[in-house]
């Protein structure tokens, strides 16, 4: 079925992007609002 393998594709993509702008809406309020050492965030 085309839409199961939509979904294959498309699942991943979508969790990577989601992960991605996670970690950088964290690093946006931690180093750049709160103050943390950048170092100390990204270790």
């Amino acid at each position: 079925a085309p839409r199961f393998w939509a979904g294959v594709i498309a699942m991943p993509i979508l969790a990577s992007i989601f992960s991605a702008v996670g970690v950088l809406g964290g690093y946006l309020v931690g180093v750049k609002l709160i103050g943390v050492d950048e170092g100390s965030f990204w270790s």
